[in-house]
């Protein structure tokens, strides 16, 4: 039965050598209750000419000026007509059976957002690796926010599959640049009663260092600490385990301040600036974490994660710029 209407919404910017391989991958859906709906963010490349190369009914192609993945991903949401709501990024793609795996489970299951696993893909088409939940087929009801924030169970916001009705007023934040994916889905299944894993892989994602978030730019990592730090302490709010919550601030800060110190050339007068900055701008002072909440962190996060919290700053970027040299 293919009673409700798919929307599924591509963002794209500048991405002439993917984005057909996108499309062609929802439009050749064993499912096929679909709308696409190309949210072109002012590209400067051949993207529209590819696009209307593609004779496909259920296509729709929007171009808008550049305003960021977020507000074509809104404006894409304003636009759809379905009962339900996906995302693909344009380098990414899915399999044949993607939806109909997806909106079978959701529908047997009346999960208002399900998730799947999904593989990383190198440039030249190799899988690299495959992401799945590890307890299987599983359903999380709205009291179990603190399960689904301690098990990271959201991942990015490509292959998400919501129902419309939860959307309601929620958009992905444009005032950020990470982590609003995060935010976003966890804003709708404040809307909602269940959320759903189904045990299958079917999303693609195209793992390039070369792309935008991977670049060893300072500024960027610094606003990849920044946005994480702001977007996990909005959304403690919905957990009842505030201990776990502080902790898992600093342990993603953690993670992501490992990868600025091993991905730029920085030095310690550099990294202390960065840190009073980053403070600045979170407010994380003001978070209280018992150290005993670590304990459940493997060796070397809790360890530096202990760090980051006692603030010995010199000690934390000495012990990652010896481990990063030694790993080359």
């Amino acid at each position: 039965m293919e009673d409700n209407k798919i929307s599924v919404i591509i963002p794209v910017y500048d991405l002439e050598a993917y984005v057909e391989r996108a499309v062609r991958s929802v439009l050749q859906q064993t499912y096929t209750n679909i709308e696409v709906l190309i949210v072109d963010d002012g590209s400067t490349d051949n993207t529209k000419d590819i696009i209307e190369k593609v004779n496909d009914k259920r296509l729709k192609y929007v171009y808008k000026e550049n305003g960021g993945v977020s507000s074509a991903r809104n404006l894409g949401i304003d636009l759809s007509t379905g009962n339900y709501i996906m995302f693909v990024d344009s380098d990414d793609y899915i399999d044949k059976d993607f939806i109909e795996v997806v909106h079978n489970y959701a529908t047997k299951t009346e999960c208002d957002i399900v998730r799947c696993g999904y593989r990383n893909v190198s440039l030249d088409g190799k899988v690299i690796n495959e992401v799945k939940y590890p307890l299987g087929n599983i359903i999380f009801k709205k009291d179990s926010m603190d399960l689904i924030m301690k098990n990271i169970f959201f991942g990015y916001g490509g292959g998400i599959f919501l129902k419309k009705d939860i959307i309601k007023n929620v958009r992905f934040d444009t005032s950020i640049k990470f982590a609003e994916d995060i935010k976003f889905i966890c804003e709708c299944f404040a809307n909602g009663n269940s959320y759903g894993y189904v045990d299958y892989v079917g999303y693609n994602y195209l793992y390039n260092d070369n792309s935008m978030t991977k670049k060893s730019n300072v500024e960027v990592r610094v606003k990849e600490c920044i946005d994480n730090v702001n977007v996990f302490k909005s959304l403690s709010k919905y957990c009842n385990d505030t201990y776990f919550m502080k902790t898992f601030i600093f342990k993603r800060l953690n993670m992501k301040l490992k990868y600025l110190i091993k991905t730029t050339n920085i030095n310690y007068k550099e990294f202390l600036e960065i840190m009073c900055y980053i403070y600045e701008k979170t407010d994380i002072k003001m978070i209280q974490v018992n150290l005993n909440s670590l304990k459940n962190l493997e060796f070397k996060d809790r360890f530096l994660t202990k760090l980051l919290i006692q603030k010995k700053y010199r000690f934390y970027f000495i012990i990652n710029k010896i481990y990063y040299k030694i790993k080359r």
